[in-house]
């Protein structure tokens, strides 16, 4: 019975993470070329973290000689090594440098602009931007959202939150699984 019952919650598990609504698949490519403030999810992973990289990749967002970004950097100590970056324009990529056999990865990115798919949304947006053919994604608190995920994958969503209004909220990547 105890087999039976750990069966079934495998099995409502697994429908409910792929039963998700709410969420616009997109292929591998058209996730990579996603632009946070300009410059590819593809080109700001192949940095690494890399500070000089980081600076290469955002230089055209840098204005009247004021420092592109600060940087906060924890958890050495502990042996989960973090980089997070500030940037003045309100972007904010946050680096998990990894251990000795992880790999670097971002593990949350919040904008204040993005484009998608040729639709460039920013802060404020109507999310009428997108057109009409939105699948919107329905919170426990009514509150609604889009998610852009790769390959109808379960993990590591772009997500654009709507307010009352269905303006745009917030914009962010994360790292959940």
């Amino acid at each position: 019975m105890k087999k039976v019952m750990y069966l079934m919650i495998v099995l409502i598990s697994i429908i409910n993470c792929k039963a998700q609504e709410g969420y616009h698949s997109l292929t591998a490519a058209e996730y990579a070329n996603v632009e946070f403030q300009g410059v590819s999810f593809e080109a700001i992973k192949a940095t690494d973290g890399n500070v000089q990289q980081m600076e290469q990749l955002f230089t055209g967002a840098r204005s009247n000689g004021e420092d592109l970004f600060t940087i906060d950097e924890f958890g050495s100590e502990i042996g989960e090594p973090q980089r997070i970056f500030y940037f003045n324009s309100g972007l904010m990529i946050s680096f998990d440098l990894g251990g000795p056999s992880e790999p670097i990865e971002i593990d949350r990115l919040e904008t204040t602009e993005v484009t998608i798919l040729g639709h460039h949304l920013e802060i404020g947006d109507s999310i009428d931007v997108l057109g009409n053919n939105i699948s919107f994604n329905t919170r426990r608190d009514g509150s609604k959202s889009i998610l852009f995920i790769k390959n109808n994958g379960s993990c590591c969503p772009i997500v654009i939150d709507l307010d009352d209004n269905m303006n745009i909220s917030d914009i962010y990547y994360l790292i959940f699984a």
